[in-house]
């Protein structure tokens, strides 16, 4: 694996450390802050990659796509984005970020999460509409 710094041994004992849905979880969180941060995992390898700008669809009225039952925080997110493609996910990645720190390090529950991520969004959804001056 070759020489690794401080950080990337710690990160390294505590994912050893965790079973495997907490494994799961840190995973998923490390993706988050890393599309958070505007970087998409290579193709061809584990390393990110600067995204494209991509220009914001028109305000439209959203499908919101139905939970699932027993749904983690993370495929709440993107069952969200996928809702509520007119959202600007960047301007809520402090939000995200707090809601997802409560659930892996504070065990908050899921459900619970996923309904304030769902707030959330539809709270940014109501406010690009005003903007917009769109009345739907």
């Amino acid at each position: 694996m070759g020489f690794m710094t401080d950080s990337e041994q710690q990160l390294t004992e505590c994912f050893r450390a965790l079973d495997e849905n907490g494994q799961s979880a840190l995973i998923a969180f490390a993706e988050f802050l890393l599309q958070r941060n505007g970087h998409i995992k290579s193709s061809n390898a584990s390393l990110p990659e600067k995204c494209a700008d991509v220009t914001a669809p028109p305000v439209v009225i959203p499908e919101v796509i139905p939970r699932k039952e027993g749904e983690s925080v993370i495929g709440g997110i993107k069952r969200l984005v996928a809702s509520y493609p007119m959202v600007d996910r960047n301007q809520l990645s402090k939000e995200i970020q707090s809601l997802m720190t409560q659930h892996v390090l504070k065990g908050v529950s899921a459900d619970e999460v996923i309904d304030q991520l769902e707030s959330l969004f539809l709270e940014q959804y109501q406010k690009l509409q005003l903007s917009s001056g769109t009345d739907s």
